[in-house]
């Protein structure tokens, strides 16, 4: 599952690079770690937002097995400027938004601001996050030698407000 949508905002003269810029440094990447086999193998994988001094929201569907199977898995929060990783635990969750909302030592990270205007069709965005594979070392377990790693940014422009997996987004 890839957590794009959240950080969906228009481009204009009021959102400039330096908006996008900003936005990246608060979206990390997420992974969880099963250890149940003592060599670790990742069972989920995505991207998360910080949203406030130790928090980070996902999406509930990357995180899931941890919620399941807690004593066997790890998540770990990855920042986008740092090496290394930190252990985050679940500490709310909305099943009907797969929405997650976790607690983790982010708190250097700066906090995504959220645009909440009405997104029409046709309009430009930006969406960062982490889709694709994983840090090899995230799967060795190995936190300390997860490098740090910039979002994939991707622009176009809106085409319209649907649901996404039966949730409500934008798709671009």
């Amino acid at each position: 599952t890839i957590f794009l949508t959240a950080l969906f905002a228009p481009i204009s003269a009021a959102h400039s690079e330096d908006d996008v810029t900003a936005a990246a440094r608060s979206v990390v990447r997420i992974a969880v770690l099963d250890s149940s086999s003592g060599a670790g193998s990742v069972t989920g994988y995505g991207s998360g937002i910080v949203t406030g001094k130790n928090r980070v929201i996902t999406a509930l569907s990357i995180v899931a097995a941890a919620h399941k199977a807690a004593n066997d898995h790890r998540i770990l929060v990855i920042l986008p400027d740092r090496p290394g990783a930190v252990i985050a635990k679940i500490v709310a969750r909305k099943p009907e938004l797969d929405l997650a909302v976790l607690e983790a030592n982010v708190a250097e990270a700066a906090p995504a601001t959220f645009y909440v205007g009405s997104v029409p069709s046709g309009t430009a965005v930006t969406a960062l996050g982490y889709p694709g594979d994983p840090d090899p070392a995230i799967s060795k377990g190995d936190l300390a030698a997860i490098g740090a790693r910039k979002p994939v940014r991707s622009e176009g422009k809106t085409s319209n407000q649907e649901k996404v997996n039966g949730y409500p987004g934008l798709t671009h």
